[in-house]
């Protein structure tokens, strides 16, 4: 008789426990897909590049929810795609990731439709808050963008310097 009572109470237990994480927990099936980035501290990737001196690329990233990892897609300068995923722990407001040992709680906001978390690159330093949307951008065409701006630039400045200023009738002066 102890033996059911105590099979029956571990077995309440463990569906106690579902319905509980189910009710608290946004449901994954909501979370899971593409995301990308929306602002970091506020500011769109475009804006938070500029004020950076950076490419924009160099602070967009894709990431994908799936089957239980969390997978964050990245450009390096030399066009290379980089991935690093993570096992995901559902969380009642979202989800829990780890990278290089350090674990990041990613929210979930259902009125905005969007996950955040926060980083900082050093213990004590600048904290920055990623916000993300659904959906993915073109990485490797924002790299191809960029290197044809920077390649129209050069040719414009070498152009510049190299072109003999011509009065109207043509001559060069």
């Amino acid at each position: 008789m102890k033996k059911k009572a105590g099979l029956a109470l571990t077995v309440f237990t463990a569906g106690l426990a579902a319905l509980c994480l189910s009710a608290c927990a946004p449901g994954m099936d909501k979370l899971e897909g593409s995301w990308t980035v929306k602002s970091i501290n506020g500011k769109s990737p475009a804006e938070f590049a500029a004020q950076n001196n950076v490419s924009e690329y160099n602070v967009s990233k894709n990431y994908t929810v799936r089957d239980g990892k969390f997978t964050i897609t990245a450009l390096d300068d030399h066009g290379k795609t980089a991935d690093c995923s993570s096992e995901i722990k559902s969380s009642s407001d979202g989800f829990t990731f780890t990278l290089d040992e350090t674990s990041y709680n990613c929210v979930y906001d259902s009125s905005a439709d969007t996950l955040s978390y926060t980083i900082r690159l050093e213990e004590g330093g600048t904290p920055y808050t990623y916000i993300l949307k659904k959906g993915s951008v073109d990485l490797e065409g924002m790299l191809n963008d960029e290197l044809v701006r920077e390649a129209k630039e050069k040719k414009g400045s070498a152009g510049a310097e190299s072109t003999p200023d011509k009065t109207d009738a043509g001559q060069t002066v």
